[in-house]
């Protein structure tokens, strides 16, 4: 399992709030700050982002908590998907498989 898998694989970050989200298109980067349930900060930095695509439509009502994770790749794009507990999903595709 490399870096990547640890970090969403399996639904690694289950339960977590999702904080905030900044994307820097200049440098290619989205940092994602997720709350663990210990009130514990968890800074995820993706480089070389592609193609990005987050809902808010909140189809199961309000939340931001994790309900599943996961990382992929398909040609050589890395895939990250994160559902949440609204019905929301975030998806990025990147380049690079090295999350900071």
């Amino acid at each position: 399992m490399n870096d990547v898998e640890k970090v969403f694989a399996n639904s690694a970050l289950h339960d977590y709030k999702m904080e905030k989200m900044e994307i820097d298109y200049p440098k290619g980067t989205v940092v994602l700050q997720l709350l663990n349930l210990k009130n514990i900060i968890k800074k995820i930095t993706i480089s070389r982002f592609i193609d990005i695509e987050f809902t808010n439509k909140e189809k199961w009502g309000k939340g931001t908590y994790v309900v599943s994770s996961d990382a992929f790749y398909i040609d050589n794009i890395l895939n990250i998907e994160l559902q949440f507990n609204s019905g929301d999903f975030c998806k990025i595709k990147c380049y690079e498989d090295k999350i900071i």
